[in-house]
């Protein structure tokens, strides 16, 4: 087994009530849980590369096997504690001689596989996937044909969320999400040229997702954004 990937160690019927139970490797908490118990306090920049580089590793052994998760969030990131480190003082702003930031030392593991489905499985799939915060757009535009992707991003979304303390696209439904989205990155549309560094200005084609948005009668919001 992974070591990122929460295992099971059983799973049995309860014979009074015929539920199924799993049993699985304790933890101590989830990611939300940590973000949530700072305060504003933000995490060590080499704690944050830590948490990172194992919902890496984990998402890759996945998919690599085959499987995409479909409901990446923090909760579904199991954490366990196990001391205290000394991690560079990776900052921006840091000096060359900063003293080292001090936080906890964390294994993280990801869990809650039910929504998993085989990459080499036939769409279309169900509508509803991973919490909407965490949704990537084609999802929101209501495509039922989607893989691996879907995964990275909700990868971005918690990473952004863990650096910041909060949610970077907090809709209260699927169309505020997707003018949320839009107003951080731009809206799919490649008729806003480039800037002086030569970058695109917006958020760049996606005759994809135009077709899908139009299918289901949404118009993307026009937004021009500033670099």
């Amino acid at each position: 087994m992974h070591p990122n990937i929460i295992p099971l160690y059983d799973a049995f019927l309860m014979p009074s009530t015929r539920e199924l139970y799993f049993v699985f490797e304790c933890m101590e908490g989830n990611l939300y849980q940590l973000t949530k118990s700072r305060k504003g306090r933000a995490l060590a920049a080499g704690l944050t590369a830590s948490i990172f580089y194992q919902i890496l590793a984990g998402l890759d052994h996945v998919h690599a096997s085959g499987y995409f998760h479909r409901d990446m969030k923090p909760e579904n990131l199991l954490i366990t504690t196990t001391g205290l480190a000394d991690y560079p003082a990776s900052s921006l702003y840091a000096q060359r001689n900063s003293p080292p930031e001090r936080d906890v030392v964390v294994v993280v593991k990801l869990a809650d596989f039910g929504l998993a489905r085989e990459t080499n499985s036939r769409p279309p799939y169900t509508e509803y996937v991973s919490t909407r915060w965490y949704r990537a757009p084609e999802v929101l535009l209501r495509s039922r044909d989607y893989s691996i992707p879907v995964d990275m991003w909700a990868l971005g979304t918690i990473m952004v969320e863990a650096i910041t303390l909060k949610p970077v696209f907090p809709g209260d439904s699927e169309v505020d999400q997707i003018h949320k989205i839009c107003q951080l990155l731009g809206d799919p549309s490649a008729d806003y040229g480039v800037d002086k560094r030569g970058r695109t200005i917006g958020g760049g084609p996606w005759p994809r997702g135009a077709k899908m948005a139009n299918d289901v009668g949404f118009a993307f919001p026009k937004v021009r954004l500033r670099l």
